[in-house]
């Protein structure tokens, strides 16, 4: 059984069966002092680091001589030996020792450090007489890492049996005990001259190893770079005459300072011998298949270790340079094999290729076109038709041919000659005339006219359905044509169905099929899934990209995180993974640094507009048409947010030369059917006219729409959000009206997907652009020219309120489909007998905000009308307040909810509502996210009951009601609760159950320790009501709120440092996984502290737990605002629950009879913590 921390409650690994495991290498220097100081054996929490009377076990390890030395802790005494090392993850693969102490352990260890000084010893002497380096050249191999570390251990700790040594200076009179510093300066000088040792014997070939790459793991990759050791490494690297060097001796010379870097942690600082070194050595091993050159194999290092010693640049650098040596051999040669002059072999080029895929490095198009043109052997459309004829005269297959056509069409492809790329593949065909030929060519062509973004050409030969004989194909061919058959539907405008082809393709890939296959498939459907309105799924699929595949793969990945997370607006985040993608955009993926450096410059310009506009002066040539849609729309895009923010950092050359070159862009993109490209350049001209203020700004915006119309696309939601502005400013009302009844669908094409409202929500600032235009167009229209009516200010303003949401809960069953008008008709159906309803809303344009108030009276009569502004300012108040109630402290006099800024605007509060309203009348508040945490249901207080929702849409929901017949209660309370908190949980949990007992009601609970997240998930999916008797928590860097529940059979961990750890943050339920509940209570009393609170992202998103809970089901819930003891408020809770379960009042009533009840004997922040969100009826 799990033992918990004491100080924190998380279960601890240091007491379960076999407890912890430390492992040590003789080679590793904190280990070793870290065992002998003692600090090793001590066990710790993994969660909060509280030293604990646990034993961990301890496993040394040595590998000369091969030996393993086992301490077993207390809670492995009756382990077996081996089961304990292998716990400790080290394989049982040489004899070992099992000590009964660790005394015993340590005096073992000692003694096999102790017999590795002798060598150290020797050496010393050598140094006295000035011959180490003839020393070292004959004993090398007698200083691993071990040895250094057996020689420095007993400076910094108690080696029994040894000391430190007097370190004699050849050059002094005397020898004196050395300062730690001089120590290890003295031995990385020796350590240094070991490595060049090791060089010596390979570059004379009198070495006794097995491979370079061994020693290079045990003499230099392993252990310690001790100080100084690098620094004189490199100087005697670099005094030695290596042009005289045979290639060999250079090639060992620098795989050993390669090795010395990478183990220091620290760049070479010129990479291109080493690079070109290990591209020329494996080029001359993989050239003659089956044959390597005498003395090469020993030399070959491991892929691991090239790949990790050589940077992208110097790969790039490499490949250039061994190219360019072969076409001079050809040259040279002038003829080869019937290769030509200067022709190089296709052999040759997937040689070279090779040898770049070992460093890692793919994509070796361009630099072999890059090469070839240099000696005027770049083919042209004849050359390679004749190629083709040849391949199938040779009798070569279709693979051999296509492979060289992916080396040499660079040239068709820079032309846009998709006439004779389409030529190509009917010659081929006619070649090769089998399903799987045909099939392999269609998918070169394919994959080549996408790149010219030419998509209806390659649907017109293969539709947009799988032809029958494609049935036949293995499936890997299969899926490789089902993905450019999806790639061109996706540039075609057909998102949706790309979609399903593309999750077609990845599910024909077989298990076998290879990482770098999947990776494809899983990033064509990731970028489908964010253009169809699921960027939160697409995210988790790129970021498992990132770690995968070439360095150009990590590219595309990092790219697409960055497009994601902008269209998230998670920005910081964004604006790193670009970083990260640029850091990658070198060698032969060069030419895609314009791209990213336009992508970087959108994303700086809000925050770091002086350098976000550096990169557009350097992206932009006034005398240039840009015609990349690539790099044109970012930069667009930069520039409008500049010319908002920062206007001076912008000139008319700029956004001339933008203008022209979103034209060609615009019009190259028609031509060739590019719907998305298209689409987009038109709305980015209309965008930039809008902020340039030009006088045919409303053209280019009806421009847009028509284009859309052209291509069957649905209209772009802000394109019909500016229209709709453009007709109030026109007085037509109704013609705005029918444009804003589009908005939903436009957005739902936006947003059909999504899984996830939070993180995409704050991705929407286009749509708040256009909606704080349209609001001030609409107030101007009804308060200036009465010309549209209230209807259509309620209208407007509800359109930035939970777009997104409303676009998610559209697809719930819980909310009708139709986004209802708030107009005076539909508004009156929610009139009630006995009471008025007046909602209260904020209304923000582009430089005020206005609060309106809506009164339904008994009889359906619906009137509106503005509230006198408060001369206290709310906006100022709102972040104030919670901070000061969360802060206030029993024992502390007064109360929070007294404070006088607060009470004067509760003043004002009562004063404009008190007009329309009488005691028992209903208050409904549509808050704005400036407002935030202002408690309006407590300035309500005695006089009104008080709800919250998040706009006119929640509002007019019909929710369905269903009888009550099943209560549910979680009760999780934290490790080490106060027993006064313990019992009022308790004491509630029991109250409900007696409640429901006695009303003839189903009762059900999750408890205590099992009551994990799936406990708690489950309970709510099965229970009509639910109480939540938990604690709550909100995230402080997403201000996410959720619950916490038990997890692993182990409570939440108590203090606050232990529960921001991975460990303590598995006990968070947040409302992101609430809300992919099908089923919840149809009301939540929740006592968790904050699990009332929302906060609001992008377009007017709210969010909190009613969000996550709503579309599955919930109408109501009743939480509190601020942190709460339980003891005081439970019992409210209890109470508003009874009464209205008993049926008497609704739930607005009843909250407020009990809040009321309690306002007499408890404090104002006690008695008014709760609020109800959702439907009060």
């Amino acid at each position: 059984m799990t033992r918990l921390c004491p100080n924190c409650g998380a279960p601890s690994a240091a007491f379960e069966a076999g407890g912890l495991v430390e492992v040590v290498h003789d080679a590793g220097i904190e280990g070793l002092r870290r065992l002998f100081t003692g600090e090793l054996l001590a066990a710790r929490c993994e969660v909060c680091s509280d030293p604990s009377d646990a034993e961990v076990s301890v496993v040394c390890v040595s590998d000369d001589p091969p030996a393993i030395d086992v301490l077993c802790g207390r809670m492995a005494q009756d382990w077996e030996p081996e089961a304990v090392i292998a716990r400790g993850g080290v394989p049982v693969d040489r004899p070992y020792v099992v000590h009964p102490s660790a005394d015993s352990l340590m005096h073992s260890v000692a003694a096999r450090m102790k017999g590795r000084l002798a060598p150290i010893n020797a050496a010393g002497t050598a140094i006295a007489d000035h011959r180490l380096m003839d020393y070292l050249e004959d004993h090398w191999r007698q200083f691993p890492t071990e040895t250094f570390a057996a020689a420095i251990l007993p400076a910094i700790a108690p080696v029994p049996g040894t000391r430190v040594a007097a370190v004699r200076d050849p050059n002094a009179g005397q020898a004196d005990a050395p300062t730690f510093e001089a120590l290890l300066r003295y031995y990385g000088s020796m350590q240094a001259q070991v490595w060049l040792a090791l060089c010596y014997s390979w570059m004379q070939d009198q070495t006794e190893g097995e491979s370079l790459q061994l020693d290079l793991e045990r003499y230099v990759l392993r252990g310690y770079v001790l100080p100084g050791a690098l620094d004189a490494f490199d100087a005697y690297a670099d005094n030695l005459e290596t042009d005289e060097l045979p290639f060999p001796g250079r090639y060992v010379l620098e795989a050993t300072r390669a090795a010395a870097h990478l183990r220091a942690d620290v760049p070479v600082g010129d990479g291109r011998e080493w690079a070109m070194a290990l591209a020329t050595l494996e080029f001359a091993c993989r050239r003659d298949t089956g044959t390597v050159p005498a003395g090469f194999g020993a030399l070959r290092v491991a892929e691991e270790f090239a790949r990790a010693t050589v940077t992208r640049q110097d790969a790039w650098w490499a490949a250039q340079l061994l190219l360019a040596t072969v076409m001079e051999d050809r040259v040279a040669e002038g003829s080869d094999a019937g290769a030509g002059p200067g022709r190089i072999t296709g052999q040759e080029i997937l040689t070279v290729q090779e040898v770049v895929e070992f460093l890692g490095f793919s994509g070796l198009d361009s630099v072999v076109n890059d090469v070839l043109a240099g000696y005027d052997a770049a083919p042209g459309f004849e050359r390679l038709l004749e190629a083709v004829d040849a391949f199938h005269e040779r009798g070569d297959d279709v693979d051999s041919a296509l492979s060289f056509l992916k080396e040499m069409d660079a040239p068709l492809l820079r032309g846009g000659q998709a006439d004779e790329l389409e030529r190509l593949a009917d010659r081929l065909i006619e070649h090769f005339p089998s399903a799987d030929a045909r099939a392999a060519t269609e998918i070169w062509l394919g994959s080549r006219l996408k790149l010219l973004r030419q998509p209806n050409r390659f649907l017109a030969r293969v539709g947009s359905e799988p032809r029958p004989w494609e049935s036949e194909l293995g499936d890997l061919r299969r899926a490789a044509l089902l993905t450019e058959r999806s790639n061109a539907l996706r540039l075609a405008g057909q998102p949706h169905a790309a979609l399903e082809v593309a999750r077609q393709a990845r599910a024909a890939l077989p298990d076998d099929a290879g990482d770098a296959n999947k990776a494809v498939g899983d990033r064509n459907v990731g970028i489908l899934l964010r253009e169809t309105g699921a960027p939160d799924a697409a995210l988790t699929i790129f970021t498992g990209l990132t770690t995968r595949g070439t360095a150009a793969d990590r590219l595309e990945a990092f790219h697409s995180v960055a497009v994601t997370l902008a269209m998230l607006h998670r920005v910081p985040e964004a604006i790193s993974a670009l970083e990260r993608a640029l850091a990658l955009a070198d060698g032969p993926q060069a030419h895609r640094a314009l791209s990213l450096r336009a992508a970087l410059a959108n994303l700086l310009a809000p925050g770091e507009p002086a350098r976000a506009a550096a990169l557009v002066r350097e992206i932009l040539d006034p005398a240039t048409v840009l015609t990349d849609p690539g790099v044109v729309l970012p930069t667009a895009a930069a520039l409008f947010i500049l010319a908002g923010k920062a206007s001076e950092l912008v000139d008319q050359d700029q956004t001339d030369a933008i203008d022209r070159s979103l034209a060609e862009v615009r019009d190259r993109a028609i031509a060739a059917g590019d719907v998305p490209v298209a689409c987009t350049a038109a709305n980015a001209t209309a965008v930039l006219h809008d902020v340039l203020g030009l006088a045919d700004n409303q053209d280019r915006w009806l421009a847009a729409d028509r284009l859309a119309g052209e291509f069957g696309q649905i209209p772009d939601a802000v394109v019909l959000l500016r229209l709709a502005a453009f007709a109030y400013e026109h007085d037509d009302s109704d013609g705005a009206g029918e444009l804003l009844g589009k908005v939903p669908t436009a957005l739902r094409r936006m947003y059909r997907d999504v899984r996830d409202l939070a993180a995409v929500s704050t991705g929407s600032e286009p749509l708040r652009y256009a909606a704080e235009r349209l609001a001030a167009a609409a107030l101007d229209s009804v308060l200036d020219r009465r010309s549209a009516p209230w209807s259509a200010l309620r209208q407007v303003a509800d359109l930035g309120r939970n777009a997104i949401g409303r676009t998610v809960a559209r697809n719930s069953r819980s909310w009708s489909s139709d986004a209802p008008l708030p107009d005076d008709d539909r508004l009156a159906a929610l009139a009630e007998p006995d009471r008025t309803i007046g909602v209260v809303e904020w209304i923000e344009t582009v430089e005020v905000y206005v609060c309106m108030l809506t009164v339904i009276t008994p009889d359906g009569q619906v009137r509106s009308r503005f509230l006198e502004a408060p001369d206290e300012d709310p906006v100022a108040l709102a972040p104030f307040l919670p901070n000061l109630i969360r802060g206030w402290r029993r024992g502390r006099s007064g109360d929070p909810l007294e404070h006088k800024p607060w009470q004067a605007l509760v003043a004002w509060w009562t004063r404009e509502l008190s007009d329309d309203l009488t005691d028992g009348d209903h208050v409904v508040v549509i808050e704005h996210p400036d407002l935030v945490g202002l408690p309006w249901h407590a300035a309500c207080g005695g006089a009104w009951t008080c709800s919250y929702t998040a706009g006119w849409f929640a509002l007019l929901q019909d929710t369905q009601s269903r009888p009550v017949q099943r209560i549910g209660v979680v009760r999780v309370p934290k490790y080490g609760d106060a027993e006064e908190v313990r019992d009022a949980l308790l004491t509630s949990t029991a109250r409900t159950e007696a409640f429901a007992n006695s009303s003839g009601l189903e009762f059900d609970a999750a408890e205590e320790a099992p009551a994990d997240a799936a406990a708690v998930m489950s309970l709510l999916s099965t229970v009509d009501v639910a109480k939540l008797l938990c604690h709550g928590y909100q995230d402080p860097q997403t201000n996410e709120v959720g619950i916490v529940v038990a997890d692993a059979g182990a409570l939440p961990l108590r203090n606050s440092i232990a529960a921001a750890t991975e460990r303590g943050r598995r006990h968070r339920l947040d409302w992101s996984a609430l809300q992919t509940m099908a089923q919840a209570p149809m009301v939540i009393f929740s006592l968790a502290c904050l699990s009332g609170v929302v906060h609001w992202s992008g377009l007017g998103e709210r969010l909190g737990l009613f969000t996550a809970f709503g579309p599955a089901g919930t109408r109501a819930l009743i939480a509190p605002r601020w942190e709460v003891p339980p003891a005081e408020v439970a019992p409210i809770l209890d109470a508003a629950l009874e009464i209205w379960l008993s049926g008497d009042l609704d739930l607005a009533r009843a909250l407020h009879q009990a809040c009321t009840a309690a306002a007499e004997t408890l404090p104002p922040r006690y008695a008014w913590a709760l609020m109800l969100e959702g439907d009060w009826r």
